[in-house]
């Protein structure tokens, strides 16, 4: 595990309806006719509505005076359809020590119960896991608002208990029910919701040269893909033990629509061995006709491959999807036992093996 959160600062983030961002200036006229000017809205926040647009441009000017620091996550929620800011999801509390953050959030009172905000949630969840290497994500709702506590539910937090008069609104203090979800807890469950595109990354997106083969079969095509080479303290080497071919292989797999070669590498990284790096080292891109693969089902590709090193590892490596039996680390200076050929090829070609 990572000694310390890698801050990205407030990436866009994109879902199959919604376009998560850092707000702008502009943004002033749709959240204050959208939600901050709505006392239903607010009635369970710790803010007042605002009572005019200058108000609402206020904190705006403050927020995006703050996203100079990478540590700060302040989304916009937009409809794609729409191009309308409704609502807004943001680390509201981080512990670097600990590993972990509180969620908030607020949307547009037309838009309650559409499942926007579990959208949007579960995408920044995968985010903070995935990329800024928390531990722990909690969120925290007034008792009186289950509405809330039951989008903390389908994004995967578990309930944890009531804090009682915790918080204060005027005179009257309320108490707070408390869920959170562990890393450790996400990564067990993410296969289980193959069907979820945001657990999957867009997955209507995904599967391209599956999704090609449908369309002209086994013949050969080029497959452009990453190489990631993970490496112990000791120098061994991690590998998989696939389910195709039952031989042990390298991690990675084919680029997808709209990733980069880096991008690639992440999400190999991340669905198949169920961890993240820090950094991401370019050795070097191979190909041409030496990295002719046949595949045990009969594909033929020729591979234009990126190779990695991943550094600085977040997370201990486990099985995380249907393409591995096992995963293990393996010493380089002698020959490994069950190693899938073109693998030992690629590796040789790099300079990593002589045998």
């Amino acid at each position: 595990m990572s000694k310390h959160l890698v801050h990205k600062g407030t990436r866009i983030i994109t879902t199959d309806r919604l376009t998560l961002r850092a707000f702008k200036q502009s943004d002033a006229g749709d959240m204050f006719k959208n939600w901050a000017n709505d006392s239903e809205v607010t009635r369970f926040l710790t803010w007042p509505p605002h009572e005019h647009v200058d108000v609402t441009k206020e904190i705006l000017s403050i927020w995006c005076g703050q996203y100079e620091y990478d540590n700060v996550y302040n989304w916009a929620i937009e409809l794609n359809d729409e191009k309308e800011v409704i609502g807004g999801i943001s680390v509201v509390a981080t512990s670097e020590n600990d590993f972990s953050c509180e969620i908030g959030y607020c949307i547009s009172r037309k838009h309650w119960g559409m499942g926007i905000v579990t959208e949007a949630f579960k995408a920044v969840i995968n985010f903070l896991f995935s990329e800024v290497g928390m531990n722990r994500i909690v969120a925290r709702h007034d008792t009186n608002n289950p509405a809330s506590g039951r989008v903390m539910q389908k994004s995967g937090l578990n309930f944890e208990g009531i804090s009682y008069a915790v918080k204060s609104r005027g005179e009257d203090f309320y108490d707070l029910a408390n869920y959170a979800i562990i890393k450790e807890e996400y990564l067990k469950n993410i296969n289980h919701n193959l069907s979820d595109p945001q657990v999957k990354e867009n997955a209507h997106r995904l599967g391209y040269i599956k999704n090609l083969r449908k369309y002209v079969g086994h013949i050969p095509l080029i497959m452009a893909g990453a190489c990631v080479l993970v490496f112990n303290e000791t120098g061994e080497l991690l590998l998989q033990r696939r389910t195709d071919s039952g031989d042990w292989g390298t991690l990675g797999g084919a680029m997808e629509l709209c990733e980069s070669f880096e991008d690639n590498a992440k999400r190999e990284l991340f669905e198949e061995a169920g961890i993240t790096a820090n950094r991401y080292e370019l050795l070097t891109v191979l190909s041409g006709p030496d990295m002719y693969y046949l595949y045990p089902n009969g594909d033929e590709i020729y591979n234009v491959m990126a190779v990695f090193i991943a550094h600085d590892i977040v997370g201990e490596p486990f099985v995380n999807d249907d393409e591995s039996f096992e995963l293990a680390y393996f010493p380089i200076d002698q020959p490994i036992k069950g190693l899938n050929p073109f693998n030992a090829h690629i590796l040789r070609k790099i300079g990593l093996i002589k045998w």
